[in-house]
């Protein structure tokens, strides 16, 4: 015997298919009324791919209505004792308790009747005037109530499945792909947008935020809206946090874990920096202190926006100071007697490199001799060079110096010979 059981699967099965299930998905799930089931669905089936879209003449809705009635009528005398029909199509002839299961053939025949050979369109069988009708759950579940002749305009209202935004907690078959697509969508799109440290970093949040919802509109309703929404809070946060990373020139100070590489790379480029601007004595070397800088301030750059520049002025300082540094050594020729740190170095080089001219030319006793003496001279005035501008000529002076005395030497050596 037919239970309320029964019929409330029907419904549920209805409902499925409108969301996109096969009937063979549907019966798989109730294998215990798979006949009897299966011929139902094809029926709700065959009504729905009957349905036509135009809307009929007023004189063929009469000639409709008329052969309706008779079909109808034809129906009740040729039913027989095979089984019944579910609730939602029993409720279409009215008080009969058992009634033949027409096959699909017929009823499509009869949908045919209902809405293209007689000319009825969905709204004109459901209007309050056939009775018989209107109140048949499965044609109000493929005709609406008779306010529009649109099968997706009814589903859209009465489809279970569009007003529950946690269908993804437990989803049916049919949405199992849409609901692992959606979630897989946003969880991305919160790596990113939890990551967010500069407008780049927004931007790339945003393009996972549209992915998200894209992904979200392949579900029901209310479950898109609400996945919608959390994808949109996603990109709202990131914003907020990037606001407030913005208004902090000390952010480092305090990393936040979307800024550990940024502010740890940032704070590696200006450490380098510092350390070939602290060592600059001349002009080349001041060229290499401002390539240092442009790196570091490249690397600022990846910094949200007020320690970003403050990242910069740090970096230009080193430069600014390298640069003053400079120009007070390019004064004092005597700088090398007390060198600053920066030139300890150079003024060793440069010394010993005179020294050693020195040595050699003060042992020239032929031209073999002269030539070692101009290496060396040679030697010591490019170490001299390291040094800044006035320290640097006074130190070539005294390099020439030692050239010139040994060539005297020689020549005063070939005169007295002579």
């Amino acid at each position: 015997m037919r239970t309320e059981k029964f019929d409330e699967i029907l419904d549920q099965c209805l409902a499925l298919m409108q969301a996109g299930a096969s009937i063979d998905e549907c019966v798989a799930r109730y294998p215990q009324h798979a006949d009897e089931l299966r011929a139902q669905l094809q029926t709700a089936q065959a009504l729905w791919d009957a349905k036509p879209t135009a809307q009929p003449e007023p004189t063929a809705q009469a000639k409709g209505r008329s052969r309706l009635l008779t079909t109808v009528a034809e129906m009740h005398e040729a039913a027989s004792a095979t089984p019944m029909l579910g609730a939602p199509l029993r409720a279409l002839f009215g008080g009969v308790r058992r009634l033949t299961l027409l096959p699909t053939t017929l009823l499509v025949a009869m949908a045919l009747v209902l809405v293209s050979l007689g000319g009825l369109t969905a709204a004109a069988v459901m209007q309050p005037n056939i009775p018989l009708l209107r109140d048949v759950p499965v044609l109000q579940e493929i005709f609406g109530d008779g306010s529009s002749s649109s099968r997706e305009a009814t589903s859209s209202s009465s489809d279970p499945l569009d007003d529950d935004p946690n269908v993804c907690d437990d989803p049916p078959d049919a949405l199992v792909a849409a609901c692992d697509d959606a979630q897989t969508a946003v969880d991305d799109a919160a790596t990113i947008c939890g990551a967010v440290a500069n407008e780049d970093g927004l931007d790339d949040c945003e393009d996972a935020v549209d992915a998200a919802e894209d992904a979200c509109d392949a579900l029901p309703d209310a479950a898109a809206d609400a996945c919608d929404d959390g994808a949109d809070a996603l990109e709202d946060d990131a914003d907020d946090a990037l606001d407030a990373l913005d208004d902090d020139p000390d952010v480092c100070d305090d990393l936040p874990d979307a800024l550990v590489a940024a502010c740890d790379d940032a704070q590696t480029a200006v450490d380098a920096a510092a350390t070939v601007c602290g060592t600059v004595a001349n002009e080349d070397g001041l060229d290499d202190c401002e390539d240092a800088v442009d790196v570091a301030e490249d690397t600022c750059d990846a910094l949200p926006h007020t320690a970003a520049n403050a990242c910069d002025d740090e970096a230009d300082a080193l430069e600014d100071d390298a640069d003053d540094a400079v120009d007070a050594h390019d004064d004092d020729p005597d700088v090398c007697d007390d060198p600053p740190d920066a030139l300890v170095a150079a003024c060793d080089d440069a010394q010993t490199a005179v020294d050693d001219a020195a040595t050699v030319c003060g042992a020239v006793a032929n031209e073999d001799g002269l030539d070692d003496c101009e290496d060396a001279v040679d030697a010591a005035e490019e170490a001299c060079d390291a040094l800044p501008d006035a320290a640097a000529n006074a130190c070539d002076e005294e390099a020439d110096a030692l050239e010139d005395a040994a060539n005297d030497t020689l020549q005063d050596a070939n005169n007295s010979d002579h």
